[in-house]
């Protein structure tokens, strides 16, 4: 019987050679959000989300987190983590419940000062 690629890998030789047998030349990525903020020693940590898709396939939702490091002649990157994201199990209807709290009886919101 054929056996399926394997999901995981370990190792810099690993990954790269399981990254090679994605069909990723092919793939539409969206972008939807980038976040980067300076950390230790001028490096800077960088947060994507976004959608893949690969051909003939619907869009994958994911989150991708790394951390680029200076050297001589700009950035390498040091850690990289790409996770996609399952949607949310479809929610199943119950009967509305009462509010824990009647509306009136609510407490004013309160603004607090970050220090």
């Amino acid at each position: 019987p054929p056996t399926a690629p394997p999901t995981a890998a370990v190792g810099q030789s690993a990954i790269n050679a399981l990254s090679a047998t994605l069909p990723y030349r092919a793939a539409a990525s969206m972008l939807f959000t980038i976040d980067c903020q300076t950390t230790l020693e001028n490096s800077v940590i960088v947060l994507v989300t976004g959608t893949l898709a690969l051909k003939d396939a619907d869009p994958s939702a994911f989150v991708q987190t790394f951390v680029l490091s200076p050297q001589e002649r700009g950035y390498f990157v040091l850690n990289d983590v790409l996770r996609f994201t399952a949607p949310p199990p479809p929610e199943k209807t119950a009967p509305a419940a009462a509010p824990a709290v009647a509306p009136a009886e609510a407490a004013p919101a309160v603004e607090r000062e970050v220090v």
